[in-house]
């Protein structure tokens, strides 16, 4: 059965709830905390079942959200915070499309392409701030959010008879700009 709230009492609720224990536990260094926090926060629109109207304002959310894990792991160095996001996003993610079953190609690939560059731009600069790092926890979340951004254009674009050469070139031109 859906929540019958509003969507700003939704987001003003859960920002304020995630934003409030997220900054104590990174002013105490508790990184557990943090990890709980922002985990109960992406699984929010899982356990409050959202209804198709509210799926904008939940999926914005989620990607403050991960954004707010990508700073965090980057400024503490605290790396299992975006393999955590980063898995719980994509189970959202994979929850979402069969809960909603979308009628239009255009919600999910925008979806999709967010969480995409969200984490290649975060992956990025999280390598950077970690002195060129580019190994390790990075680059394997960078090739797997690659592999998965692919593999939902396709079968977005599949599901709707759109060709899907377009997301194998955002992601191979991104990944040319990003070594370069």
């Amino acid at each position: 059965e859906h929540i019958q709230w509003s969507t700003n009492v939704i987001a003003i609720s859960t920002i304020s709830l995630s934003t409030a224990v997220s900054i104590i536990g990174y002013k105490f260094s508790m990184r557990i905390l943090v990890l709980i926090s922002l985990l109960g926060g992406l699984l929010t629109p899982l356990i409050i079942k959202a209804s198709p109207e509210q799926d904008f304002i939940l999926f914005l959310y989620i990607f403050i959200l991960n954004i707010s894990a990508l700073y965090l792991s980057a400024v503490k160095n605290w790396r299992e915070i975006r393999l955590v996001t980063f898995i719980s996003t994509v189970l959202i993610y994979i929850t979402y499309y069969f809960y909603f079953d979308p009628v239009y190609w255009v919600k999910p690939f925008i979806y999709a392409s967010i969480l995409y560059f969200v984490y290649l731009i975060g992956l990025i600069l999280s390598s950077w701030k970690e002195e060129n790092k580019f190994d390790g926890v990075n680059l394997y979340i960078g090739l797997i959010n690659g592999i998965n951004y692919v593999f939902w254009s396709i079968f977005i674009f599949s599901s709707f008879e759109i060709p899907y050469v377009i997301p194998v070139l955002i992601v191979g031109t991104s990944f040319i700009l990003a070594s370069a």
